[in-house]
């Protein structure tokens, strides 16, 4: 009964890890960075959301009635925004939660102290929630002020916020699980994000999909079975309830409580998980461990070297052949390489570890389960119509653009952070040798991802569901853009020294250029009469701002060519619905658009690769 009080604080889970998170946190400059800029986009979507649903310039007493509808539609896009702000977040921040004490070499010397691989663990993925939850804390006042408004039920604040919170444990559980294994935060990233997205989209959609077609469950019951592991359906269906009279088909009889159980469940099991591998990776990092991330590495080479070499032994001993030339010492041939030796090594580093086999793996599933939707897709009958080719374009150029923005970004650091950026600049090669083997090797190792869009329509333009002239139109699309991101990438990597600050700020110039960059012209737009010369401009500035979006091109691009009867028009009868009032509706002036679109991305791609070359030799180190 005395050590009662000790045994039952809840801080004993944490230790003092989660002190020491906390302490760091609030030094670093980059959180206050962070809160400031999860406030000014929230601000920003809460303007467009109420200026569209407010009329400020009519009487007051329609604004006052229509404060009610607009307090809806505010309070759902602030809870939607930090749904899906909080879920990024906690995989951006828990990707060096392990992996930064592995590479320091700091784990093993924590497993000698008293705190456990538990504590680690938990005070590692408190201590940088915690962060998050602030982020939350910021939007409540906002939320109860707006709930003064009226037409908002305090049940949906609630279910959204634990919604929110179960859904950002989780994800923060699943990028904590791949920091163990991997010490890169983008790689962290991008294998969180595709474990999410296999997790909650692809292998429902697959499973619904078969159960359907099976008439194993009807279409309800089959959907209802996935609602309480996906939050994304249980925030869909809260949202459309607080919209609608009466409730939703597919909300019928379900808990949200029962949800966030279940999903706290699943972070319990991993986060137990993730504790037993942590302390095996500290265990082998204090017994002297030079690799604690994989052992079939260490594996091979201890068998390698406790093996008897009964071969060799038995083997008899060639003579040496003398050289004609006695001064001249016997080495073993090196293997020419023909044109860059800096494109060669580029080639040879791998995204992933793994080597080719992964990758051969990864593309033999990727085109597996793309046969698989074609097939489905043809049995319903709907691959001759423009939308199913507008959602596969923009898939696959999303795909291209996490893959574009993150390799070039980590050229020049990754040299840097392996120490062997100096003895490259040693040597006799030349800055725009160095640069242009970079270019062209980030070049060549983002071609394989773009191949799945070019793919596609070239099989769907020989079957005639496609025109012919949209291969062009995506070439002029995707060949600038490639040019733009790998610039970017290679400028950003010359200038810093870690690959994740790199690979941060090019996500961020994407994110800014395609997405933020139009939100805040719609907002000022919005905030403009539209009757007068200056509202007029901020609206085609702001249909500007989305006509050089990629995904918005490529969609536009299909909507005009994909299709049975569009594939077998003549050119001057295709039609380009851009967004807005935009007016290049025809081919040529379709064309025209995207080809100065294209000059500018160019350009800037161009530019920033030159001012990468200027900085190659400053900041060796």
């Amino acid at each position: 009964m005395t050590n009662l009080p000790s045994i039952l604080n809840p801080t004993r889970l944490t230790g003092p890890i989660f002190d020491k998170e906390l302490r760091v946190a609030s030094r670093r400059r980059r959180n206050y960075a962070l809160r400031c800029g999860y406030v000014l986009l929230l601000t920003a979507f809460i303007a467009i959301v109420w200026f569209a649903n407010v009329d400020y310039r009519s009487l007051s007493v329609n604004q006052t009635a229509q404060m009610a509808e607009a307090g809806k539609y505010v309070i759902s896009t602030i809870t939607t925004f930090q749904f899906f702000a909080l879920q990024l977040l906690a995989i951006a921040l828990l990707s060096t939660a392990i992996s930064d004490e592995i590479y320091h070499r700091t784990l093993g010397p924590l497993m000698s102290t008293a705190i456990t691989s538990s504590q680690i663990v938990l005070g590692k993925l408190l201590g940088r929630l915690a962060q998050l939850l602030m982020l939350l804390a910021i939007s409540l006042p906002l939320l109860a002020i707006v709930r003064v408004f009226g037409g908002v039920p305090w049940n949906y604040l609630i279910s959204t916020l634990a919604i929110t919170l179960t859904a950002a444990l989780f994800a923060a559980s699943v990028s904590l699980f791949f920091s163990i294994r991997d010490r890169r935060s983008y790689v962290v990233i991008l294998r969180a994000a595709l474990a999410l997205a296999l997790f909650y989209f692809l292998i429902p959609a697959a499973t619904a999909a078969l159960l359907i077609e099976q008439n194993v469950l009807p279409e309800k019951e089959t959907y209802q079975l996935f609602y309480y592991f996906n939050p994304f359906l249980v925030m869909f269906v809260q949202t459309g309830s607080m919209f609608s009279p009466i409730p939703l088909a597919l909300g019928g009889g379900l808990y949200w409580p029962l949800h966030c159980a279940v999903m706290l469940a699943l972070s319990a099991g991993l986060l137990t998980v993730c504790i037993e591998m942590v302390r095996t990776v500290a265990l082998r990092q204090a017994c002297g461990y030079n690799d604690p991330f994989h052992r079939r590495r260490e594996k091979k080479i201890a068998q390698r070297l406790a093996a008897p070499n009964t071969a060799k032994q038995t083997r008899k001993p060639k003579k040496p052949q003398r050289p004609d030339n006695p001064d001249r010492q016997t080495t073993t041939a090196i293997q020419p390489i023909k044109g860059s030796p800096v494109f060669w090594k580029e080639l040879r580093t791998p995204f992933l570890r793994g080597g080719r086999h992964a990758a051969f793996i990864g593309v033999l599933v990727g085109v597996f389960a793309l046969a698989a939707s074609y097939a489905h897709a043809e049995h319903k009958r709907i691959l001759d119509e423009e939308g199913p080719h507008m959602v596969y374009s923009s898939l696959f150029v999303l795909l291209g653009l996490v893959i574009s923005v993150v390799l070039p970004a980590t050229s020049i650091t990754a040299e840097r952070e392996s120490r062997s950026w100096p003895i490259l600049l040693a040597t006799p090669l030349t800055d725009a040798q160095i640069i242009r083997g970079k270019f062209l090797g980030a070049l060549r190792r983002c071609m394989p991802v773009w191949l799945f869009l070019a793919g596609h329509i070239l099989l769907f333009t020989l079957v005639r569901y496609i025109h012919p002239i949209a291969l062009p139109l995506v070439a002029l699309t995707i060949i600038p853009l490639l040019i733009f991101l790998t610039g970017t990438g290679l400028y950003f990597s010359s200038r810093l020294r870690r690959t994740t600050t790199a690979v941060i700020l090019n996500i961020a110039l994407a994110l800014g250029l395609w997405l933020i960059l139009p939100i805040v012209a719609e907002l000022a737009s919005n905030v403009a009469r539209s009757n007068t010369p200056t509202g007029q401009t901020l609206h085609n500035i702001a249909d500007t701002t989305i006509l050089i979006n990629p995904v918005v091109q490529a969609e536009t691009i299909m909507a005009a060519t994909a299709g049975k009867m569009r594939a077998h028009q003549n050119t001057t009868n295709l039609r380009f619905r851009w967004p807005g009032n935009l007016p290049y509706r025809n081919l040529k002036r379709a064309a025209r658009a995207l080809a100065i679109s294209a000059l500018i991305y160019t350009a800037i791609g161009l530019l920033a690769t030159w001012r990468a070359k200027k900085r190659l030799r400053k900041k060796i180190f």
